[in-house]
């Protein structure tokens, strides 16, 4: 059985579990729409930490040649 709840016409409990309901489905469409995005807002964040740190590692390296180039020519 669900019951009404109070103040928001969407919204009804279900006295067996207990549980808040919505049930407009535009809603919930747009639930679900917020949280694809922040996913996907979220993969890319991880995508671009992952070729900043492959950035870092090259330019690391970059550093490390040219300082082994420099050693070279002041060694003679």
């Amino acid at each position: 059985m669900l019951l009404k709840v109070k103040g928001n016409p969407s919204l009804v409990r279900d006295v067996n579990t207990m549980a808040i309901l919505n049930t407009n489905r535009t809603d919930y469409d747009n639930y679900i729409r917020r949280k694809e995005s922040l996913m996907s807002d979220k993969e890319q964040l991880a995508t671009q930490a992952h070729e900043i740190n492959n950035i870092k590692q090259d330019l690391s390296e970059i550093k490390q040649m040219l300082s082994a180039l420099l050693q070279d020519r002041i060694k003679g």
